[in-house]
Formats: C-alpha cells, structure tokens, sequence
C-alpha cells in the first residue's frame, strides 16, 4: 500500500538527514554512520508508526566495493511498509544495531554479520548463528570461493588451528592444579617423616 502525503511529509521531517527519501517508493537512504533514534522516531510518531521490523537483510553489487543493508519496517496499524538502504563501504562495515529499537533486530542482525560481515555495535550477543565462529569468511560475499574442496581444506586447518589452542590452554590450565598437588603430596610426605621420628 502506497504511503499518503502526509505520511511521506512526515518522514521529511522526521529525517532531515536522510542521503534521499523517494515517497513514491517509499524508499529511505542513510548513511552508514546513521543514529538509531532515526527509526525509534520512525516508530514512536502516531503518524508513521512504523513499530515492525519485518525484515533486515544486505546485497553487495558487482560494480561497488562494499555491501548495503536492507530494512523493511512497517506499520501494521497503518498498513504500509518503508524500505531503508544503508549503502556501507568496504572499509567500514559496521553500523549501530537496532536491538534497542525492534527487538526482533537481534537474530537477523547475528544473520548478517554471518553471511555478510557487517558488525552491529551495540548488539547484546555479537556472534554468528549459522556459522561456528571460528570461519573467518562470509559465504553470501562476492570473493567467497565456491569450490567445496578449498572451503573444506580451509575448514579442516582452522578446526585443526583451534584444537591445539583449546589443548594449550588446557595445559595451561592443568599446570597450577598439578603444582598444587605436588606440593601438597610433598606436604604430606613431611608430615609422615616428622611423626616417624617422633615416635
């Protein structure tokens, strides 16, 4: 559903800022560097009252260095649905997560990091969710190779490159533990040598 004059005047004024604003898309670009309060005023006017976050999600072209978010917020009440563009360039892919605003920002924003690696500051629980942790790639990027046998070679040395870190820091964990039995072994055997003299 196509937004009214005064709802598209409105969102003029809530977003001066805004890079564009075409009303009859309904389509809004910000900068990367965008304020959250931008969509908590987006959410919070009775005019606009775009409380849903009904999507977020990110593209990288062919011909531009870096990727662009993607938000469909909407107002159930009202029945219309905003999009908003946040072109990021490759050099700065982080943005401030929307957690505090939608709380369904959460797990898509896990998402994007992990098939995009845009970093959200700010998120309550910054890690992948598809993906364990240990990938250093992100699968829906233009340079990630899709021949199965180097992804599974570089998996196998990363898993192999994170189990001797986890093995080192055990030992290195196990080693206050074994001192502190030695010495109370040796303790102990003190103790039995000055009871045998003294008896």
């Amino acid at each position: 559903m196509s937004l009214s004059e005064e709802t598209a005047n409105r969102i003029r004024e809530l977003v001066p800022e805004a890079e564009s604003w075409d009303a009859e898309s309904a389509e809004l670009t910000l900068k990367g560097d965008f304020s959250t309060g931008i969509f908590a005023a987006l959410r919070d006017d009775p005019i606009t009252d775009l409380k849903y976050l009904r999507n977020l999600t990110a593209f990288e072209r062919m011909d531009e260095q870096g990727v662009t978010l993607v938000y469909h917020i909407a107002s159930l009440t009202h029945n219309h649905t905003v999009t908003v563009f946040v072109p990021l360039s490759e050099d700065a892919l982080v943005v401030q997560s929307l957690t505090p605003v939608f709380s369904a920002a959460n797990w898509q924003e896990r998402e994007v990091y992990d098939m995009f690696g845009v970093r959200f500051e700010g998120h309550p629980d910054h890690r992948r969710i598809l993906l364990e942790d240990t990938f250093d790639f992100y699968p829906l990027r233009k340079n990630f190779i899709l021949d199965p046998a180097v992804n599974l070679r570089n998996i196998k040395e990363r898993e192999d490159e994170m189990l001797k870190k986890i093995l080192a820091a055990s030992e290195e964990k196990a080693k206050p533990a074994a001192a502190s039995s030695e010495k109370s072994a040796s303790s102990s055997k003190s103790d039995d040598s000055k009871k045998g003299e003294a008896e």
